[in-house]
């Protein structure tokens, strides 16, 4: 059988609808403690669309090529939000990882506005 990834639906308490949820994404045998390093990666789309949930695939194979854990994350869209409610959502995502990860051990990643943000 092949071996699933682990795909955890992640919550931030104190963010705005729409930049709340994401997922941690691990390859099999991948460290997903706590204090494992991290790619936090931010979907494309323009800021205008794209998902958290539309990039789980994209998140495994980056687990599995790199060999630690992803986080794909959202963050607030245009034009129901202000742009700068993308970047702000992006702070306080890397915010939130740094209180667990080492800053060294984090790789932001993106594509599109993604690569953007």
């Amino acid at each position: 059988a092949t071996p699933k990834s682990a795909v955890t639906k992640i919550t931030l308490a104190d963010a705005p609808e729409g930049g709340a949820t994401g997922f941690q994404v691990t390859y099999p045998g991948v460290d997903d403690s706590p204090s494992a390093p991290t790619v936090l990666y931010f979907h494309g789309g323009g800021t205008v669309s794209g998902s958290a949930d539309a990039y789980v695939g994209h998140a495994y194979e980056l687990s599995r090529s790199t060999g630690v854990r992803v986080l794909t994350v959202n963050y607030r869209l245009s034009p129901e939000n202000p742009v700068r409610g993308s970047v702000e959502d992006a702070v306080r995502w890397y915010s939130h990882l740094t209180e667990r990860v080492r800053y060294q051990d984090v790789v932001i990643a993106g594509e599109s506005a993604g690569g953007y943000i």
